[in-house]
């Protein structure tokens, strides 16, 4: 089983790559591009209008700036949200109108490409909000990159919900401080979904009543789970702080993962323990910054640094952020960390 695995993460791979590097560059001739901007030199001040007139295999083009908006709706369509200066700089901050409050941040419905990139993504507050605070997926394969999505509550899927059939790609997102009933980083639901999981780091997410992580609900899910780092996420003891799975370990491409003092377990229901599998492993991470400081670059040193993982994984980091100092600020604990939630 675990040679056939490998076997298909490697005929798989280069198809996803394919897929993660084109999806966010629009190649149509009549495409055109919204550019959205809070100064008014654009076509729009708000994101959640220009996407509303875009057409499939448009662009909306974000400038820096705090936007305070209520839920972006891409459905039916393959809209590409990109921001020019990246998360730090661009935040998109769920402001509903009154009586709207269980929307998510982002909702990205039966779209066929697509993507979005760039943001940081906060500010879903309804505990009774379906599936997904910062971001809802649904029957669709568009990429998540290059984000940090974090502040956000609801009832399944604090930061992303991903449901049905598709193949999303969630790689290079900072997946942080999000909560929910069940799944407070990321969820996995529905029939027959393709979801791919890679290159991110899911840290400190809280799944009150099970998986603090990652959660797989559908037994008929197939997603391919490689290079994260899971670290520091909490749950109800034996409920999954890491990673709880409905389908069995042989629909669950697992690879090269650092799954890492999870409060509740690391893993839970069908999928077993996978330190030393695969590439996987269970060791401090040894990020650069404190918790609090949301510093999450790698001490040299890290055992998920390119230069340090199983040679199974090919010199490809696990997590969202390289090396960037030498020893961190302070040791990371789970101890020390709950204290701080």
């Amino acid at each position: 089983m675990k040679a056939n695995r490998i076997t298909a993460i490697r005929t798989f791979l280069p198809l996803a790559l394919a897929i993660s590097c084109s999806v966010c560059h629009p190649t149509g001739s009549t495409a055109r591009t919204w550019k959205i901007s809070q100064d008014g030199t654009g076509d729009w001040t708000s994101i959640s209008v220009g996407a509303s007139w875009a057409a499939s295999g448009d662009t909306v083009l974000v400038a820096p700036g705090i936007y305070y908006e209520p839920t972006i709706r891409i459905h039916y369509i393959s809209v590409f949200l990109i921001s020019e200066a990246g998360p730090k700089e661009t935040v998109i901050r769920l402001y509903p109108p009154a009586g709207y409050e269980d929307y998510s941040v982002i909702e990205i419905w039966y779209a066929l490409a697509g993507c979005v990139r760039g943001f940081t993504i906060s500010g879903a507050r309804n505990g009774w909000a379906d599936c997904g605070g910062g971001i809802s997926i649904a029957a669709s394969s568009v990429l998540i990159s290059d984000n940090i999505i974090t502040d956000n509550w609801c009832a399944n899927g604090g930061g992303i919900c991903c449901s049905g059939a598709g193949t999303a790609i969630i790689e290079n997102n900072l997946i942080f401080l999000n909560e929910a009933f069940t799944d407070g980083g990321i969820h996995i639901g529905g029939a027959n979904g393709t979801p791919i999981i890679r290159g991110n780091t899911i840290v400190a997410n809280v799944g009150s009543v099970l998986a603090g992580g990652i959660g797989i609900s559908s037994s008929s899910a197939r997603p391919v789970i490689e290079n994260n780092i899971i670290a520091y996420n909490l749950a109800p003891s034996g409920s999954g702080g890491g990673i709880l799975s409905s389908a069995p370990d042989s629909q669950v491409v697992f690879r090269c993962n650092d799954v890492w003092s999870n409060g509740g377990g690391n893993y839970a229901g069908q999928i077993s323990d996978r330190t030393g599998i695969d590439g996987n492993i269970s060791l401090d991470p040894l990020f650069c910054g404190e918790y609090g400081s949301g510093n999450f670059y790698l001490q040299a040193g890290s055992p998920c640094a390119e230069e340090n993982v199983p040679g199974l994984c090919g010199m490809i980091r696990m997590g969202r952020y390289p090396v960037n100092c030498t020893t961190g600020t302070s040791e990371s604990s789970w101890g020390g960390i709950k204290k701080r939630f």
